[in-house]
């Protein structure tokens, strides 16, 4: 090591594999962007990995412009969806003031795929605030991601044109101080209302917790009992996936939920 503290370039490799096999907090601080660039990652658990991710930031400050291009290597052996929602609270946290850290996190998200991920690719893309230079990492997030709220509205404009004299049909309505995708009010008869709540089969995080979370959890509050989960299927097969989700409706509920998955993948 220098007398700068730095590491000197023929030692990379052995530093790297030092603070791999030794996981020593201190060794890695030195140098943490250098262990990422060639170190094995992948040993880390998701907690050191955050530790790493820390100490770069941290190293950010004193060289703002450390990034390099060129380690998609060592970008796929360290990320797991587990960091995902550490990773996103990073990048909102630190991207008013941007420095070559903001890079350093976007290798790391866009190899993902999550809901929260593509979020947070809509967010930084409407950022009037931002370089395009720290948004075009983001842009391939949502190539080709498949509209789902054209679905939910064209289904909308179906049911009022059909229904028109037995439905309300509302879109965006709220129930118990929660957003519903679409709420149906029976006009005729006996009185009582749908919540419907809509997700496409690429929200893999959300498509089961949402049942109970969301649909049951926080919908149902408001004494309304009755509710559909209806996902745009665009890459899963709708069958499968309609089985496996009806299988996490909770106990009591199984004549309260319907599950409808609408085939959408392109044959």
């Amino acid at each position: 090591m220098s007398k700068s503290g730095c590491v000197y370039s023929e030692y990379r490799g052995v530093y790297s594999w030092l603070c791999t096999l030794l996981e020593e907090d201190e060794l890695i601080k030195i140098d943490p962007y250098l262990q990422y660039q060639y170190g094995d990652n992948s040993f880390f658990s998701t907690q050191q990995k955050k530790q790493v991710v820390e100490a770069i930031r941290d190293y950010s400050q004193n060289d703002p412009y450390f990034y390099r291009k060129g380690f998609s290597l060592a970008s796929k052996s360290f990320y797991e969806s587990g960091l995902d929602t550490f990773l996103i609270a990073e990048y909102r946290k630190c991207k008013s003031e941007p420095n070559h850290y903001l890079f350093f996190l976007s290798d790391l998200l866009t190899l993902g795929s999550s809901g929260k991920i593509r979020k947070l690719a809509k967010d930084v893309l409407e950022d009037e605030r931002l370089e395009y230079f720290y948004k075009e990492p983001f842009i391939n997030v949502l190539k080709d991601e498949p509209d789902y709220h054209e679905c939910r509205d064209e289904i909308l404009r179906n049911l009022i044109r059909a229904n028109k004299d037995d439905l309300d049909v509302i879109q965006e309505g709220n129930e118990g101080h929660n957003r519903v995708d679409m709420r149906l009010v029976n006009k005729k008869g006996r009185n009582y209302t749908v919540q419907v709540e809509c997700k496409r089969d690429l929200n893999a995080e959300s498509l089961y917790s949402g049942l109970t979370e969301q649909l049951i959890d926080k919908y149902f509050t408001s004494g309304i009992y009755l509710g559909i989960c209806l996902v745009f299927c665009f890459k899963k097969d709708p069958e499968t996936l309609q089985k496996d989700i009806e299988k996490k409706i909770p106990y009591g509920f199984e004549k309260k939920v319907a599950v409808i998955c609408i085939d959408l993948r392109n044959k």
